[in-house]
């Protein structure tokens, strides 16, 4: 018999390569935004900052993470998005520790909560909040 590295592989259907593993399924199901049990003020924050990464940011953003989780930047910056780029989100990241805002942009953009970052995620997010 041959060794592992002269086995043939098994040729696999396009339908079985597109399913994701349970793993993955599990993972995308856990949001870490529900462990910080975040007031509506804070939810509404997040997803603002979400979206003004994803739509001002995002063609930068397609370099820094994979490509299947930005789509690359909108063409045009929505008027709402480029007011709150600059009267709310710009002075949010001015205004905060380094720390601060990487642990929040990490959570709200990659869903990944950094072990004891929650006090200082739901801080930063409060002080977003504020600037409404």
């Amino acid at each position: 018999m041959g060794s592992d590295m002269t086995k043939r592989r098994r040729r696999v259907s396009t339908d079985e390569r597109l399913a994701p593993t349970p793993e993955t399924v599990s993972k995308l199901a856990y949001d870490p935004l529900e462990k910080l049990n975040l007031n509506p003020d804070q939810e509404r924050a997040a997803d603002e900052i979400y979206r003004i990464v994803r739509s001002i940011y995002g063609k930068t953003m397609v370099h820094l993470a994979s490509l299947d989780r930005f789509d690359g930047g909108l063409a045009i910056i929505p008027d709402n998005m480029a007011r709150a780029h600059a009267e709310r989100f710009l002075p949010w990241s001015r205004g905060n520790s380094a720390s601060s805002i990487s642990a929040a942009l990490s959570i709200i953009l990659d869903r990944e909560l950094k072990p004891g970052t929650e006090t200082m995620v739901r801080i930063a997010l409060s002080d977003y909040v504020k600037r409404y």
